[in-house]
């Protein structure tokens, strides 16, 4: 652990960032669980991030991509609907926005898949499948 990360691409010793994340049935706690396994995740690619204080953001994320800052929405969907999984902005037809957030990004628990979808995409959509 004697090395440091000098963001610079280059790879270098790697260390194993495992998560078990575990929450009730309400969607409070699940999407923490969500957000904490995205933290492991950017942490594992060495992507620089920040949480913002408390949950009062309009986003849940900020990511330090080089070039910028990037706000980002972290979702989740585990109910499968059909062929397919359903992902919501919110309750009581909230929708993205690009006044919100940069990028949503969604994990697919039960396949453990993640989707990186530019707000340019998902802009005006109360609903993601």
């Amino acid at each position: 652990m004697d090395e440091q990360n000098d963001n610079s691409g280059e790879e270098q010793e790697k260390e194993v960032i495992d998560l078990q994340a575990v929450a009730d049935d309400n969607t409070k706690r699940m999407g923490e669980a969500i957000e904490a396994a995205f933290l492991a995740k950017v942490c594992r690619l060495r992507i620089p991030v920040c949480k913002p204080w408390g949950d009062s953001e309009r986003y849940d994320f900020v990511v330090d991509w080089g070039k910028g800052f990037w706000s980002v929405q972290v979702k989740g969907g585990s109910c499968l609907a059909g062929s397919s999984y359903r992902v919501r902005a919110g309750c009581s037809g909230k929708v993205f926005t690009k006044e919100d957030m940069d990028f949503v990004v969604v994990h697919i628990v039960p396949e453990d898949v993640w989707y990186v979808v530019p707000i340019e995409i998902a802009e005006g959509l109360s609903t993601l499948w």
